[in-house]
């Protein structure tokens, strides 16, 4: 931009002829997008200014225009176009989105589908709406999400936010809009949270610890901060590597919020995405994150979200067992203890065309065969014993004594004493 923004001041704007040369261009481009053609026959350029002449021979002769190739070779009123399709994009954004005081909200208010034709153009407005004042922009983005097709529109926003946006306080405008523009906000927001979310999976993302304050500040307000929240903080946690500490620590923070907001809500897959991202960004705030994770393994919530909720926790089990070690034997003995006996029916997934239906005893069940495969039972080797007093064979007990000793066993509390019973367990049940 810098280079196209320094020809244009050489070749164009500067001297005497410089209004002259621009309004030309001007209409060329106006002509252009009419059309959807980068070729424009010069007799309309030319029509009804009869001094123009003169202007389109300089800008031919600064090969600023040149004349587009036709049967019959160059002629005299054949069609002119910019010297490049890059130097075209830049007059567009320049002469024509920049003609009237409303910009570019004016012309795609009256032309929508100008966003196919003229993205490029469109894309080089709003880097420079941004690069001028971010509060600017974000004022522009707020008002192009009333227009009748906004989506497309988000997305140009999007692509110039997460280039080029150094601080989370540029974004004030979106992240703390007043009522009125609060849909519009949570619209660029969430197209936002898509365009890093895709640069972060391909390793482009340029600043990824201004999305963790991004997501710590929408995390404040979560009911009004989806989808972006989410979107956010499961992709930040799962490339969690390119945070540092300190941005580690505010998606942490991020996530657990989203969690405990999503558990006041009917149970969904969106509570175990932000599960495992909780589980992921476990190492900013350990005690913080065995206290909320604690919840999901207690009554009530264990019998009313178990069947939603615990595949995605014990799915991380040997995760859990290296960060959280005091949470392990409570989760083994409340999971595989408990028996779910709801029949309910549950959707696998979210498609319309091919919906997939289990029920909640069968998503519970699965929720254990983690478990397992962490910890395989061996019948070969009998229970161990807990106190000496003869019981019955391991087949007839409760699942989660199979696990963690007998009926009416002693369970040893404190971290150490965990990481002891579970780690004598495991070696039992390798031999």
């Amino acid at each position: 931009m810098d280079l196209l923004e320094r020809y244009w001041e050489a070749r164009v704007t500067r001297g005497t002829e410089g209004i002259a040369k621009t309004a030309l261009l001007g209409r060329l481009c106006a002509a252009a997008v009419q059309e959807r053609r980068l070729a424009v026959p010069a007799q309309n350029i030319l029509e009804g200014d009869t001094a123009a002449s003169d202007v389109l021979r300089a800008l031919l002769s600064s090969s600023v225009l040149t004349q587009a190739p036709t049967v019959m070779g160059p002629t005299a009123n054949g069609p002119l176009q910019l010297a490049h399709h890059v130097l075209f994009d830049y007059a567009v954004a320049v002469t024509y989105l920049s003609q009237t005081p409303d910009g570019l909200q004016e012309r795609l208010d009256a032309d929508p589908d100008l966003l196919l034709f003229g993205r490029p153009s469109i894309d080089m407005y709003l880097w420079a709406a941004w690069t001028r004042d971010s509060g600017v922009f974000c004022a522009l983005a707020l008002v192009l999400m009333t227009l009748p097709s906004p989506g497309m529109a988000a997305t140009a926003i999007a692509d110039v936010v997460t280039d080029d946006c150094h601080q989370a306080a540029d974004l004030e405008p979106l992240l703390s809009p007043d009522l009125r523009a609060e849909a519009g906000a949570k619209r660029v927001l969430a197209a936002i949270a898509i365009a890093v979310s895709l640069k972060v999976k391909e390793g482009s993302l340029q600043h990824p610890g201004v999305w963790a304050e991004v997501a710590e500040r929408l995390s404040r307000t979560p009911a009004r901060s989806l989808p972006a929240l989410g979107v956010l903080v499961t992709d930040l946690a799962s490339h969690r590597a390119v945070l540092d500490e300190q941005q580690l620590r505010l998606c942490g923070l991020a996530a657990r919020r989203l969690l405990e907001h999503l558990w006041t809500q009917p149970p969904a897959p969106a509570s175990r995405l932000a599960i495992t991202a909780v589980i992921q960004t476990a190492a900013s705030d350990l005690t913080a994150t065995e206290t909320l994770l604690r919840r999901a393994v207690e009554s009530p919530q264990l019998e009313e979200r178990g069947y939603n909720d615990l595949l995605s926790l014990t799915t991380k089990v040997s995760e859990v067992l290296d960060l959280l070690p005091g949470l392990i034997e409570d989760l083994y003995v409340a999971v595989l203890g408990h028996t779910e006996t709801s029949s309910a029916d549950t959707q696998m997934g979210s498609g319309s065309v091919l919906t997939l239906v289990s029920n909640r005893r069968q998503d519970f069940d699965a929720a254990k065969y983690p478990l397992d495969q962490a910890l395989p039972y061996r019948p070969a080797l009998g229970p161990p014993s807990c106190s000496g007093d003869p019981y019955p064979p391991h087949q007839h007990w409760p699942r989660s004594t199979r696990v963690f000793g007998c009926p009416g066993g002693p369970h040893v509390r404190g971290h150490q004493g965990r990481l002891t019973h579970v780690g004598l367990r495991l070696q039992l049940y390798a031999q």
